[in-house]
């Protein structure tokens, strides 16, 4: 199971005064780490972790989001899960023109956000 997530959250540290973060997971049982593992040697980057019984495959720099998006975009998704990509790609592409960082950029990522919260 994969996720494309993204948090909101307010941070008076920053200009508009919220923090974005984009992240990639993939959460399993913790008897099946190995693959994760094997998902991590496969792309080179990101991290494993466990906790009790998940294990979790997690991917939040920037830079190496754009390697998973290149992976999906050559090798599309066939389920509903291509729809919730497609809105993580559409994240991406604000975040990395730094567009996010503009009243109407956070506006267009909170509006991604929402729909990507929808009941699937």
């Amino acid at each position: 199971m994969q996720s494309h997530v993204f948090f909101i959250s307010k941070n008076p540290k920053y200009t508009l005064g919220w923090s974005v973060k984009l992240v990639f997971s993939i959460h399993l049982h913790y008897k099946d780490v190995d693959i994760l593992y094997q998902i991590q040697r496969f792309f080179g980057i990101g991290s494993v972790t466990i906790n009790r019984d998940t294990a979790n495959y997690q991917v939040v720099s920037l830079n190496d989001l754009l390697c998973i998006i290149n992976h999906f975009n050559n090798f599309p998704l066939k389920t509903k899960k291509s729809i919730y990509f497609l809105l993580f790609k559409k994240a991406y592409n604000i975040i990395s023109n730094k567009e996010h960082l503009t009243p109407e950029g956070l506006e267009k990522i909170k509006s991604i956000k929402s729909k990507m919260n929808f009941k699937r």
